[in-house]
């Protein structure tokens, strides 16, 4: 049996929820993409898996959201792409 210390992870927002992100914050494709699998919990190494890229590449678009957003770490752009998700603003 795989032992993991890792939590689980939240699932993934549906197309609705990514276009409500994108134009909320006027966010690129890419960077729509790496906020979702922040808010779902990933880390750099984990989206940069499941979007296919480097994790520099990550790094840069995250750099580009926290830049857009204003937030200035993980947890607040997770939360607040949660609840925009949900139809409500922050």
């Amino acid at each position: 049996m795989e032992s993991s210390t890792r939590a689980r992870t939240l699932p993934p927002l549906d197309a609705k929820a990514i276009d409500d992100v994108r134009a909320m914050w006027k966010l690129t494709e890419r960077q729509t993409a790496v906020a979702a699998q922040v808010a779902r919990g990933l880390s750099n190494k984990e989206v940069a898996a499941e979007l296919r890229c480097e994790e520099s590449t990550v790094e840069k678009h995250l750099r580009g959201v926290f830049r857009k957003t204003g937030f200035q770490n993980r947890v607040a752009l997770a939360v607040s792409v949660w609840i925009t998700s949900r139809g409500s603003t922050v």
